[in-house]
């Protein structure tokens, strides 16, 4: 599955990520590894992050566990250890949801989840600030699942531009309808970074080829049709739909909604390129903290669980997908550029 190289990257040398491919040490470490060997032990190209994660873990016939963390639950500080703790068991990408009072397609558990980070004075300044902070003491990707109404009353350019100054690797828009993406892709390409837009079970093929035409970085299959959320099973089209959308791109497939435990990970990953799992993060997050536990324990909660979801990705030889299609719908909404009270900061 071959995947697009974009320009060398304009960004500062402290965020500017070059491809690196780990020594003998850095293998046998796992994801862990992949910055453990020292400068000297690398070649580089650069590339944007995430294309580099990928292209890694197909070379190593590995899949990816994406965790999502809300950013500022419980708070900023605790969610820049959590980003780290998620690194140390071996994911190579974490989903961070910024903060939004009118989440788009989340469950329970995750809206609650945003409204005590608001709470707590979570905003988009903030999230970026602990990213800024966060960055340099962890190699894995980093990307932004952000309502445009927080981008919009930001501005595209400024917010694009801090994204990629603190270290942000690309976004997830899920309340972009794909007609009006055309303006905010050209400026994150303009960046370096990548963006990628949501494939629903309700998306016409048409759609969603036009849909992975205009992601980059990564597709972001939607399992099931709903909101986010803890399911006991896998929809049994899943392996179709993913067999279809390969047809149509060479862009990994991420595949998320409804994935809780090592099983499930297990079969998403037989089949696509990763995993993305947030409801039931997110509960053990809350769980932790609203059981009066500190900072410590909510982070060792998180990691034992992150490692156990995370064990099935490293155990994916020769399995990787060819070419990436994607076939199923866009849970992408209209935009929502006055709606809701957005964290903007």
């Amino acid at each position: 599955m071959a995947i697009s190289r974009r320009r060398p990257l304009t960004m500062p040398p402290k965020v500017i990520f070059s491809q690196r491919v780990p020594c003998a040490r850095g293998r046998a470490a796992g994801w862990r590894g992949f910055a453990a060997c020292g400068g000297g032990a690398y070649a580089a190209a650069r590339m944007n992050r995430i294309d580099a994660i990928f292209n890694h873990l197909r070379e190593q016939g590995q899949k990816a566990l994406m965790p999502f963390l809300t950013a500022g639950d419980p708070d900023m500080a605790t969610t820049a250890r959590l980003v780290e703790a998620v690194a140390q068991v071996g994911c190579p990408i974490c989903e961070l949801g910024f903060a939004f009072s009118d989440p788009i397609a989340d469950g329970p558990v995750i809206q609650e989840s945003m409204a005590r980070a608001l709470a707590a004075g979570a905003s988009a300044t903030a999230t970026f600030d602990m990213v800024e902070q966060v960055r340099p003491r962890v190699d894995i990707g980093i990307v932004a699942m952000v309502s445009y109404s927080i981008v919009h009353r930001w501005g595209v350019d400024r917010f694009v531009h801090r994204a990629r100054e603190v270290g942000v690797d690309g976004f997830i828009f899920p309340d972009m309808a794909i007609e009006q993406t055309d303006a905010i892709r050209q400026r994150v390409a303009d960046e370096g970074l990548i963006a990628s837009f949501l494939i629903a079970p309700t998306t016409p093929l048409e759609r969603a080829r036009r849909i992975a035409r205009a992601s980059s970085g990564f597709i972001y299959l939607v399992s099931r049709s709903g909101v986010t959320g803890e399911q006991a099973t896998l929809p049994p089209e899943l392996p179709d739909r993913i067999a279809a959308l390969r047809q149509e791109t060479d862009l990994p497939i991420a595949v998320g909604f409804g994935i809780a435990t090592a099983a499930q990970v297990a079969e998403v990953v037989s089949v696509a390129d990763a995993a993305i799992v947030g409801s039931s993060i997110v509960r053990r997050v809350a769980g932790s903290a609203c059981a009066g536990e500190g900072a410590d324990e909510v982070v060792r909660a998180v990691a034992d669980y992150t490692a156990e979801l995370a064990a099935p990705t490293r155990q994916q030889r020769n399995q990787v997908g060819g070419t990436g299609t994607v076939r199923a719908g866009s849970a992408e909404a209209r935009p929502v550029e006055g709606r809701g009270r957005a964290a903007d900061g």
